[in-house]
Formats: structure tokens, sequence, C-alpha cells
């Protein structure tokens, strides 16, 4: 059976290498078209309830490789000087946990929350809560017009 099909393929040798050849040209036209699907989503099952959940709100807080840390005020508004310093502190924490991309920690104390505002000589942007800032009346009240004019939040 070997001497046969030896015979055959050395009888026929320039057809056998048109066929592979041939068949070379197909699967690397069918392997262009293959493409590496790595996405977040392919991983998981998004049939799952807690997936759908991700799915409807993904949008809203950013994906799923972030974590959102909420100070929140029970009685009153923000506009304390308890509250800023808590949020000072609670931002120096989050900022200098180990693996955490300070580029994207977003806090009112961070230089990449800023605000923008037109003028009469043209455009004056700073940060929301500027370098010389104490929790004073006066400094409260700049910060709180520098975060409307930031529209991060809305009016109270």
């Amino acid at each position: 059976m070997r001497g046969r099909l030896e015979k055959v393929i050395f009888r026929h040798r320039l057809l056998v290498i048109a066929v592979f050849v041939l068949g070379t040209v197909v699967l690397s036209w069918f392997a262009s078209g293959l493409r590496i699907e790595a996405s977040f989503s392919k991983l998981l099952p998004l049939e799952h309830p807690y997936m759908q959940t991700f799915t409807q709100y993904r949008q809203e807080f950013g994906g799923a490789d972030r974590i959102l840390v909420a100070l929140m005020v029970k009685q009153g508004d923000i506009f304390t000087s308890e509250f800023f310093a808590d949020l000072e502190a609670m931002t120096g924490e989050v900022f200098f946990i180990p693996g955490v991309d300070r580029s994207q920690v977003f806090s009112l104390f961070t230089p990449n929350v800023r605000y923008t505002e037109v003028v009469e000589d043209g455009i004056v942007a700073g940060n929301v809560i500027p370098a010389n800032f104490t929790a004073d009346v006066e400094g409260l009240y700049t910060v709180r017009n520098n975060i409307l004019k930031a529209g991060i939040l809305g009016a109270w």
C-alpha cells in the first residue's frame, strides 16, 4: 500500500504540489479573516442577572475596571470644612492605593477636575479646588462656584 501511494505521488508530483499550493492559498484567504476578540464582554456570561445589571449601567459608571467611591453627607450639603477635610483625606488614600492609575483618579481635589468660564477677556480655566484653598466661608463659596462652572453638579 505504501509503495503504491509513493508511486502515485511521485508520478503526479506537479499535481500534488498544485493541490498543496491551492490549499495553502485557500487556507491563507480564510485565515486573513480571523480576528482576535478578547473583549471583556466576550469572556463573561451576559445572560447572568449580575452581568445584565452591569451592561445596563456600564455607560453611566465607565466600565468594569473602575471603582467608584462616594462620600455622602447625611444632613445638609457638602459645603462644610469637615466634608472637605474628609474628601481630601479619602482622595489621598485612594490616590496611593497600589495599582491605581493615578491619572484616572477623579476627585474635586485632583488637578484633572477643572472648570472653564467665558469672560470678557476670553476664557478662564482652573482647578475646581484652587491650590490655596482653605475650607472657610470664602473658600467654600469659591469652590461652590467652580463646581457650577465645571458642570459637575446641577445648581442647588
